[in-house]
């Protein structure tokens, strides 16, 4: 074989490898994000570069290496690449790696080790075969760069349709099926034998490539609400659906009772709910609704459906869907108009094909319009106005409480997106955000932070007549008006709490002797840090003094569950 065809295979060999490693980056932020949290996706980075740097290393150490013959060793290498790609997704789902321990179980440091020496052994080889590649290019060094950074490229984009159709671990599997192509076309000139071995063993993986999802699963926290509905007797997992950013899981479980913050004084029991849960963790539900309006009475006992004792016949807009529960409470409460938000089509393929009977076909309902984008860009691309805009809860309270999604960008909850929601209300319409109650307080007060801001960024002079709180036994529920709040809505505001038992923390001239009745704290501890952020002289130094960091949360650092402070780690550790 003439030299110029040995380079044209190297060309696309380099090519082959190079997007299957980038490919593997790509399915391990996937795969990172569902079975352990989404800020650990940032690891494989560390990972990747960790074989790299390996692979010069080894290279440096055996530079033998270079003198044998260059298409066997790429052969070899690649060959090993294929093999250890499926080798270590398989051995490192079996390393009892949980974060959520690291606090207590020293351990943890140990897996965490093993974890990364086992995934970072494909990268190690990918660079090996690369470098070795790049040493003996010589003038053709242009070609190989070029040949290397397509493939990476194409890698990276082509992979993402693939989860879809082959789910996240048949993705791992793809890989290894790539970067096998890659040995494939090293072994071309080097005899039967080593052409033989390779394309069997990518006939193994052709064959593992349909079931790969059932064989070699994800291994998830049992700290995630997937692991802990399935564990609830007679639970069942019904099926899993994958894109290229989610993973979402349809259980039936008795621990999908999804009714935040629900009223102590409902007594009855709720519908039937079908749990939906994203990368295993962010639990929503599809309720049963068959068209009888008192079917849905319970929604009357939300704290979300505070705004609607206020406004008649609300046009209304629910920012985040999911199973529908926001959309079914503004039906119960005769609402106009709905469009409701949902930024995962498998979710809203699920109310409204799979399920949609079950559902009561609510999303086709003459009423709902429903729109699959971010909450975000739809606001900023439209030009209606809204008499109540609903922002669904999102996330588990587990993981929010331990501050699992600290390092998690979040660009619903920032001060520009409260500016771009309360601009869209109606003269006398409200924003109703919904959080989990998390004592001592820290999310559940950061949201009144950022309407005050952004209420006086909108040129509010007094952004406390604004601006009421309520808190369930489990949840906390702000509203904003766009223009203050009448003497009459303050009491109907008083009179849903009395009513629910839910407990007021702020409307303008409350008293004191209003707040903690119903649901108590040793002191009203979220009355006086309201109160205190409402009305002081200087806000920045409110937040300087409190225990966790409470301040208003931008596009510029949209870190909205990031409340820690270095400066307060003794106390923070005591709270």
């Amino acid at each position: 074989m003439s030299t110029v065809i040995r380079w044209r295979l190297r060309y696309i060999g380099i090519f082959l490898l190079s997007a299957a490693t980038l490919m593997l980056q790509v399915a391990y932020t996937r795969i990172f994000s569902i079975g352990l949290w989404n800020h650990f996706v940032w690891m494989i980075v560390s990972i990747a570069l960790l074989g790299y740097a390996a692979s010069g290393t080894l290279l440096s150490a055996f530079p033998r290496l270079l003198k044998m013959d260059l298409d066997r060793v790429l052969a070899i290498v690649s060959t090993l690449c294929s093999v250890f790609i499926l080798v270590s997704y398989w051995a490192s789902n079996r390393v009892p790696f949980d974060p959520s321990r690291l606090d207590w179980d020293s351990f943890q440091v140990v897996y965490i080790t093993v974890y990364y020496l086992l995934l970072s052994l494909p990268f190690l080889l990918s660079g090996l075969a690369i470098a070795m590649a790049v040493e003996k290019a010589g003038t053709r060094i242009n070609r190989l760069y070029f040949s290397s950074f397509i493939g990476s490229a194409m890698g990276s984009i082509l992979v993402l349709p693939l989860f879809g159709p082959l789910t996240g671990p048949g993705v791992i599997v793809f890989t290894s099926l790539i970067a096998g192509a890659s040995a494939l076309v090293f072994s071309y000139d080097q005899g039967k034998g080593d052409f033989t071995k390779i394309m069997a063993w990518m006939l193994v993986l052709i064959i593992l490539l349909p079931s790969a999802g059932s064989l070699i699963p994800v291994r998830i926290s049992p700290h995630k609400s997937l692991n802990m509905a399935l564990r609830y007797p007679g639970a069942s997992l019904v099926e899993t659906r994958w894109n290229a950013f989610s993973r979402v899981d349809v259980v039936t479980s008795g621990f999908v009772r999804y009714a935040p913050g629900l009223s102590l004084q409902y007594e009855q029991p709720l519908p039937e709910q079908i749990g939906v849960i994203v990368d295993g963790d962010e639990l929503n539900a599809i309720t049963r609704y068959d068209g009888n309006i008192s079917s849905l009475d319970f929604t009357g006992y939300l704290p979300a459906a505070l705004p609607y004792w206020l406004v008649q016949s609300p046009k209304v807009l629910v920012v985040g869907s999911g199973g529908g529960l926001g959309v079914l409470t503004a039906l119960h409460h005769d609402s106009s108009e709905i469009e409701a938000i949902e930024s995962n089509p498998l979710i809203v393929e699920l109310v409204q094909e799979d399920y949609g009977a079950f559902s009561g076909s609510i999303y086709q309902n003459e009423k709902v319009s429903v729109s699959v984008t971010e909450g975000r860009r739809f606001i900023q691309s439209s030009g209606d106005e809204y008499d109540v805009i609903e922002l669904s809860m999102t996330g588990s309270a587990s993981a929010s409480s331990t501050g699992i999604y600290a390092l998690s960008e979040n660009y619903l909850y920032t001060v520009e997106s409260f500016e771009g929601f309360i601009d869209h209300l109606s003269e006398n319409g409200f924003l109703s955000v919904s959080r989990w109650l998390l004592p001592p307080p820290r999310e559940d007060v950061r949201i009144v932070s950022l309407a005050v801001s952004a209420l006086e960024a909108l040129g509010v002079r007094e952004p406390e007549s604004h601006v009421a709180v309520i808190r369930s036994w489990g949840t906390i529920t702000l509203l904003v008006k766009r223009s203050p709040l009448s003497m009459q809505e303050i009491a109907s505001i008083k009179g849903f709490c009395g009513e629910m038992g839910f407990d007021i923390v702020y409307v303008p001239g409350v008293e004191s002797s209003e707040v903690n009745y119903y649901n108590r704290f040793p002191e009203p501890i979220y009355y006086d840090l309201v109160y205190g952020l409402l009305h002081a002289e200087n806000r920045e130094d409110f937040y300087d003094g409190y225990l966790y960091d409470i301040g208003v949360s931008t596009d510029e650092t949209p870190f909205f569950f990031h409340f820690f402070k270095w400066d307060r780690l003794i106390e923070t550790y005591e709270s």
